[in-house]
């Protein structure tokens, strides 16, 4: 992680149960598994920090955000019940073949604890938000997701992927 100016990072996973469960939140203030309305929740927490998001009509689990900012990279949420999976997409330039990239990619991919990267038509980076019972507070997931875009934005700013992504 060094070589990306990157350390490692206490892990989000809400199977865990809280710290202190009299200092937790209200469950109705929580994020949590098992309910129809989570992917609602999510999209009222982003709009409500500022981000520019939208459902997208024929995948109903599925939130796209800033697709259209300048200032941030377009971030998708796919809610597939317990997990919320971040994705962000990069063009892969035309030239840049996965099996001569996957070198790189895998000394990107052991560098991070939280995050994935996929080749194929795209760059894909992934992360995985696993929520329980007990869920995450909006802050908890702000965290996490914050963590999400300063990886991939720390991988892209050490041009780690020079020649595999499209400039």
């Amino acid at each position: 992680m060094a070589a990306l100016g990157c350390g490692p990072r206490e892990r989000h996973d809400a199977t865990a149960a809280p710290e202190d469960a009299a200092s937790s939140s209200p469950s109705k203030e929580r994020i949590t598994s098992g309910r129809a309305d989570t992917l609602d929740q999510l999209f009222h927490l982003f709009t409500a920090q500022g981000s520019e998001c939208e459902r997208v009509p024929e995948e109903p689990n599925v939130i796209i955000c800033d697709r259209t900012r300048k200032d941030q990279m377009t971030l998708v949420l796919v809610h597939q019940d317990p997990r919320i999976f971040l994705i962000s997409h990069f063009l892969r330039a035309p030239e840049a073949e996965c099996p001569e990239a996957a070198p790189k990619l895998n000394e990107i991919n052991e560098n991070f604890d939280n995050l994935t990267l996929i080749c194929a038509k795209n760059l894909t980076f992934r992360s995985m938000i696993t929520l329980s019972e007990a869920g995450l507070t909006a802050t908890e997931i702000q965290r996490y997701v914050a963590d999400f875009r300063r990886d991939v934005q720390s991988i892209i700013l050490a041009n780690a992927l020079k020649g595999i992504a499209q400039e």
